[in-house]
Parts: C-alpha cells; sequence; structure tokens
C-alpha cells in the first residue's frame, strides 16, 4: 500500500495530525493508512506541517444557556460581567473578546438608530440615579443619597453632585450651581419626568412644575421633558451615568463618607480625572471639547436665582397655617 497515492483530503488530515506532534503509527491508524505512506510523504522535500483549522465550535458553545444569558444581558447586566460570573463558575474558559462575538451572533439585530447632532451650547441632559451611602458617625444610621448629573451634549462635560433627595430644592439648587459650574446656560434643558420637573407628563404637551417653570423663565431657558419610558432621549446622560456607576462608584467602594461634603469633595476630584481622559469616539478629552463651547454658552443673569418653596396653606380653627412643620399665625378673619 506504500506505492498507492494518496488522496489529496487525506494529504492534508497527515499535514493537520503532524502539527499535532503525533506520531507516524498514530496518523496511520487514525487515517487507516499503511504507516510508511505518512513517513514517505513526511520526508518529502514539499512537505509543510500546518495545522488544520477547526470547524467544528468548542464544547462550551454547546453547553452554556444562552437564553440566560441573554436574559441578564437584557437586564442590563454588562457583559464583561456575565463573562467573569461564568468564568468564575467554571462554566467558560475563553478570553472576553471570543464570549463577546459569541454572544452577538445570538442575540437579536438591534433596531435601527439615528445620530443626533448638537451645536455648542445648545442642550444639557440631565438625570438621577442611586448615590452612595453616608455614615453618619454620631447616630449610626446609613444616610442614602442621590446623584445628579448634567450633561453638555455637544461637549459631554459633565456636572455631578450628590444630594440627600430628589425634592424640588435640592432639583432647583443643583441647576444653580451645575449653571455656575459651567460659567453659562444652554437654549435647552432635558430633565426626566420627576415630579420636581414635570407635574404631568404627556408626549407632546407636558405640564411642568411651577417651580421648575420659574427657574427656566429666570434663566431664558426652553425646557423639553423627555418621553415617557424613553430614555434614549437623553442617552447621553445615561451613558454618563452609566461611566459613574462603573468607575467612580467602584474606585471609592472601600471608603466610608460619614458626610455630603466629604462625599462630594471625593466626587469633584474624580470628576476632573474624568473630564482629562480621551473620549473614546471624539478622539479628544471632555475638558478640550468644553473649551470650545463654552464661549457659545448664554451670560448668566445678573441677579443669582434664589431657589424658594412655594405651598398654598389653609388656616386652622386656631388661627395658624402650618408650613415645613412650623406654625404661623394669621388673622383670625381668614
Amino acid at each position: 500500500m506504500s506505492g498507492v497515492v494518496l488522496h489529496m483530503k487525506i494529504i492534508d488530515d497527515v499535514r493537520w495530525l503532524a502539527a499535532l506532534n503525533l506520531t507516524d503509527r498514530a496518523i496511520a491508524r487514525a487515517l487507516k493508512i499503511d504507516r510508511r505512506s505518512v513517513k514517505k510523504y513526511r520526508e518529502s522535500p514539499n512537505y509543510k506541517a500546518t495545522p488544520k483549522p477547526l470547524t467544528l465550535p468548542p464544547d462550551w458553545h454547546r453547553s452554556l444557556d444562552w437564553g440566560e444569558v441573554i436574559a441578564e444581558v437584557r437586564r442590563g447586566v454588562p457583559v464583561n460581567v456575565v463573562w467573569e460570573e461564568l468564568r468564575e463558575a467554571g462554566k467558560i474558559d475563553i478570553q472576553y473578546p471570543g464570549f463577546w462575538k459569541q454572544l452577538s451572533k445570538r442575540m437579536p439585530e438591534n433596531a435601527s438608530s439615528c445620530v443626533r447632532v448638537f451645536t455648542p451650547g445648545e442642550r444639557i441632559e440631565i438625570d438621577y440615579c442611586d448615590g452612595i451611602n453616608i455614615f453618619d458617625r454620631f447616630t449610626g444610621q446609613i444616610i442614602k443619597t442621590q446623584l445628579f448629573v448634567g450633561v453638555l451634549c455637544h461637549s459631554r462635560h459633565a456636572f455631578a453632585e450628590f444630594t440627600l433627595t430628589q425634592s424640588s430644592s435640592d432639583f432647583l439648587s443643583s441647576h444653580v450651581r451645575m449653571f455656575e459650574h459651567f460659567g453659562g446656560t444652554p437654549q435647552v434643558l432635558t430633565p426626566d419626568n420627576l415630579k420636581s420637573a414635570v407635574s404631568k407628563a404627556h408626549r407632546y404637551s407636558p405640564v411642568l412644575n411651577p417651580a421648575y417653570t420659574k427657574l427656566a423663565a429666570h434663566y431664558d431657558i426652553a425646557v423639553a421633558p423627555v418621553r415617557v419610558a424613553r430614555s434614549k432621549d437623553k442617552a447621553i446622560v445615561e451613558r454618563t451615568i452609566q461611566i459613574f456607576q462603573r468607575w467612580f462608584y467602584f474606585r471609592v467602594r472601600n471608603q466610608t463618607f460619614n458626610s455630603l461634603v466629604e462625599l462630594n469633595r471625593a466626587l469633584a476630584e474624580h470628576l476632573a480625572v474624568f473630564h482629562q481622559k480621551k473620549h473614546r469616539i471624539f478622539r479628544r478629552s471632555r475638558r478640550e471639547m468644553f473649551e470650545s463651547e463654552k464661549a457659545h454658552l448664554r451670560p448668566l443673569p445678573q441677579d443669582p436665582y434664589v431657589v424658594s418653596t412655594h405651598k398654598i396653606a389653609i388656616p386652622h380653627p386656631d388661627c395658624h397655617i402650618s408650613f415645613d412643620k412650623n406654625y404661623y399665625s394669621v388673622p383670625h378673619e381668614h
């Protein structure tokens, strides 16, 4: 049989098995050919062992529950977190790029989208998310906070601070400090549909909170809230919040903050570093892009805005009204 000319496919198989460092006897047994034919071919001057590419998917492709993986991703879990958890559980043994590639093949096609282009000084998107807890050393209580974030849509320059609540006074005060931080105001504000901004949500004609309307009038700014359940209407600030949650929150995960001032001081230090980083798409830092956008912002009003709280109070039979847990006397005829 040593004189029989081997088929081209068998020659390819010999080349592949030889590249895997198999002996002539093992190759001959696997391909059911004479060992002398294998030796003769391997000793020929035109022989070069090259590995045969694998055509079958690895075992982890078939054993992994992709439905569960896709469900986790749709819940908002980052793909790299899912990949790390699967590796720690011993379910996969592959690098992240390979895992992401296989997942993208099994994910349904994304809906079409458009690229939004903003002129300098045009718009600020605003949103809240859960903040970092504060530990009160005097009472031993854990105090929850909220993270307020406003982003200039053209330069992606951000203002962020922690507050205790999303109440109207905290919401408006954050706006005042944001405008002072930017050194000017935009043409349009795009907040979420929280009660401090929108009294009644509507797709086309939402009713703004009276206190928020007063602030917008003072700064001569138009307010265009996002549509209900349309987070993509403020995708820039949504993405910025995700960056803070996945970066700043983990950088300070081993620190304990005892006051809001201490927490905001740490945030300001990291925010300066964040603005110096080069943007992945624009290949410029947010600080550089903000310097060119700053001149297009509207100047701040000469008179600073004073945050005030309004409430309709009904006189009690004892000739007093209640406001902010305090009682004030009124003339009896009222």
